[in-house]
């Protein structure tokens, strides 16, 4: 029992000394797409339409630390065409001071989040509020990767969630003692690639972590060993009565959210980004093309695989709360930011 007690303890202090960090240099080269990607996001100032907003009852994880709640509203689905009722969670902690604001971190859940009810935003909300930050996440389909959808398709449900996304941040911005100056995203795996886009579409953002995600979308669905995605490639092949060739040629066609083009519209100072050194599922060689594509943000490399890499979670959870921290901190308190 102390033998394994201890593996417990200091296997993972073992493992982040064998992790590589690569600063952010300013003044590096500036991806291609760059330039064009954040003149669109500066131009994009969209109305964030939405009624009905509720509460719709007290979260697991309610205590006499931790705020946690449960909410939904309705709005119109542009990429979808119709009215659809928006829900998630929302983690805050519990005010310790009269009038104080919370920075508020944008969570977004892996490939199964639903099929595991959203553990990894779970954990992340509780560790955030031991941090003195807000979180929220919002509900997705149980599976994503259905045969029946191209690369249009579930395009549309990327655009559908981040138009959410963004709706639900104005919705709690309004409700919530939160601090609209310090705003940050968090995502891991599909999570992280789906953070890139939200990232891209919302210039508020300050900090964005990003945890075992790719770009060149077309390739990750062509080389992942994960089996969700595998399963998918073959059975959407199946459904087209063609080779895994041609699900992959859809998808460098008809698949504009993807990192590799949007990336850009990100400041590089502004991410921090986790690869894995031996990742096959999300595979590392699309983990560097979104390094690249980011414009080579601070990075940090675990010496493991995609699932192996969870015995790091509170090294990673370390360095990416100092990160919101020290974004934050250079952050226009809520008194003078502009618009106040």
């Amino acid at each position: 029992m102390k033998n394994s007690r201890a593996i417990a303890i200091f296997a993972p202090l073992l493992l982040a000394s064998g992790c590589t960090h690569l600063p952010f240099e300013a003044g590096g080269a500036m991806p291609p797409l760059a330039p064009l990607a954040r003149a669109a996001a500066a131009l994009e100032t969209p109305e964030f339409p939405s009624w009905g907003f509720r509460i719709s009852g007290p979260g697991a994880d309610d205590s006499e630390t931790i705020r946690h709640e449960r909410f939904l509203f309705t709005t119109y689905d542009d990429a979808a065409g119709k009215c659809v009722v928006v829900a998630g969670e929302i983690y805050l902690p519990v005010a310790g001071e009269a009038g104080r604001r919370f920075p508020l971190i944008a969570s977004s859940p892996i490939l199964g989040g639903a099929q595991s009810d959203y553990f990894d935003c779970r954990v992340f909300g509780r560790w955030a509020c031991a941090e003195g930050f807000a979180s929220y996440f919002l509900y997705q389909d149980e599976i994503l990767l259905l045969p029946s959808s191209g690369a249009i398709a579930i395009e549309r449900t990327l655009e559908s969630w981040v138009e959410a996304m963004r709706k639900a941040l104005a919705a709690l911005l309004a409700r919530y003692p939160l601090d609209a100056a310090r705003l940050g995203t968090f995502g891991v795996s599909l999570g992280g690639i789906r953070t890139v886009i939200l990232a891209a579409r919302e210039p508020r953002f300050r900090a964005n972590v990003v945890c075992l995600a790719g770009a060149d979308l077309a390739a990750v669905v062509a080389d992942s060993g994960e089996s969700l995605v595998e399963r998918y490639l073959a059975r959407r092949s199946e459904a087209l009565l063609a080779p895994p060739e041609a699900v992959v040629a859809d998808w460098r066609a008809n698949m504009h959210a993807d990192p590799l083009l949007v990336a850009g519209a990100i400041a590089p100072e502004s991410a921090l980004l986790f690869l894995a050194r031996f990742d096959d599922k999300v595979p590392a060689a699309a983990g560097w093309r979104l390094y690249e594509a980011l414009g080579r943000p601070e990075t940090r490399i675990s010496p493991l695989g995609h699932y192996t890499s969870i015995l790091l979670l509170p090294w990673a959870a370390r360095h990416s709360f100092r990160f919101y921290a020290r974004r934050f901190a250079e952050a226009e308190p809520p008194e003078s930011a502009p618009g106040r």
